[in-house]
């Protein structure tokens, strides 16, 4: 959705999978946390459902997935972190470096922002804070420090490759001091160096 070669239409789609997405994610750890049986495994409908449809920007229009996803695919292969947790890791900090670098980028996600806010209800001020605040929420890691990640070399070392990936080497997406300022605002804890002057909530 915060691709700026996402059209309209596939906006739309893409506006109804993310809203399916957040409902059933909420619902599953709702359940989960309250031992309902019926609320978690409607979560867990609405995540698949939500899920497959979000797929449908890529698959039918051929909009790529982005920055957090070629740093995501490198904190796996690099540090062995599962896939579905590096978007839960990476996507804050990418979120909040690209709102920085572009107007454009900052008025789509203060669209998005928007959906998300009617979905959960919430006020929260920017994209990349909704996003921290519901992976804690999720209970999931949402810093590299959480994750056991802290090696300067590792680190490096996926930088470089993102700049390899089949989503790194698009247009506009930087170059290794870009990802590795990314890196440092996912650090998180006493790690984190604040290159934008704070970074997410712990």
């Amino acid at each position: 959705m915060v691709n700026e070669k996402c059209k309209e239409e596939v906006f739309h789609h893409m506006e109804d999978a993310l809203a399916v997405l957040l409902r059933g994610l909420k619902d599953y750890k709702n359940g989960e946390s309250k031992d309902d049986h019926t609320k978690l495994l409607d979560g867990i409908e609405d995540c698949q459902i939500g899920s497959r449809n979000a797929m449908m920007g890529l698959l039918l229009w051929n909009v790529p997935m982005g920055l957090s996803h070629a740093i995501g695919h490198q904190l796996g292969s690099v540090c062995g972190v599962m896939h579905g947790v590096t978007s839960c890791i990476m996507l804050a900090p990418v979120l909040r470096y690209t709102a920085s670098k572009s107007d454009r980028q900052k008025q789509i996600q203060e669209r998005v922002l928007g959906i998300w806010n009617k979905v959960l209800k919430g006020e929260e001020s920017s994209l990349a804070d909704a996003v921290s605040n519901f992976v804690r929420f999720l209970e999931l890691p949402s810093t590299l420090q959480e994750a056991g990640i802290d090696k300067k070399q590792d680190i490096n070392k996926v930088a470089e490759r993102t700049l390899t990936d089949v989503f790194g080497v698009m247009e506009g997406m930087g170059g290794k001091d870009d990802i590795l300022a990314i890196l440092d605002d996912a650090k998180g804890g006493e790690m984190q160096d604040g290159w934008l002057g704070g970074g997410a909530p712990m």
